[in-house]
């Protein structure tokens, strides 16, 4: 009888390190499907709200129809009123948006006002017009962009000018002097009534 060629049953030493090598570089640089869902679902978990940043300009006359100029500025944001920035949430509803301009962080005199519209400013001009828009973080930054200014501007009532608690703390120095007649200390601020006083 002629002898039978043998077959081979097991790949040759050099394949099998072939094979093996190819093995470990797929588990090295294709993650297993568990770790790829868990490090998904951690991202979803930690996936920060996108968020809005705008600079609005709170008006204090129903019939304003220019921006205000530096003088008025000064007068405004001394009222509690003029320019602020004010962080929203993007995917914020109407009522989201009023409520954060009405509260300490905006505007808190608009809430008595009887209404409030939004404008923006003409180019190259100071003349103000109505922005036609639901009034929603992410339709007003559509229109208007992330640079350009808002104005608030009072529909029924205007807006007291009275200075706002808040905005005098603010503006109010704590820088302190000896009085060299009582020995105390007093804001130099208060100082000079303080020594006509004595």
């Amino acid at each position: 009888m002629s002898a039978q060629p043998r077959t081979h049953t097991r790949p040759q030493r050099g394949e099998e390190r072939i094979a093996q090598n190819l093995e470990e570089r797929i588990s090295l640089f294709r993650p297993s499907r568990s770790r790829f869902t868990a490090t998904t679902s951690s991202r979803q978990k930690n996936k920060k709200p996108r968020t809005w940043t705008c600079e609005f300009v709170c008006l204090s006359n129903r019939d304003a129809i220019k921006t205000p100029t530096g003088e008025e500025k000064v007068v405004l944001k001394r009222a509690g009123l003029g320019n602020k920035k004010i962080q929203f949430c993007l995917d914020g509803s109407e009522e989201l948006f009023t409520k954060k301009l009405f509260s300490e962080e905006g505007f808190n005199k608009l809430r008595d006002c009887g209404g409030f519209e939004l404008l923006r400013c003409q180019s190259n001009c100071r003349l103000i017009e109505i922005i036609s828009s639901k009034y929603t973080p992410e339709s007003l930054r559509s229109i208007i962009g992330g640079q350009s200014k808002i104005y608030i501007r009072p529909i029924q009532a205007n807006l007291s000018m009275s200075a706002s608690p808040v905005a005098q703390i603010a503006n109010t120095s704590e820088i302190k002097e000896k009085c060299r007649f009582c020995e105390k200390d007093i804001l130099i601020t208060d100082l000079r009534d303080h020594l006509k006083g004595l």
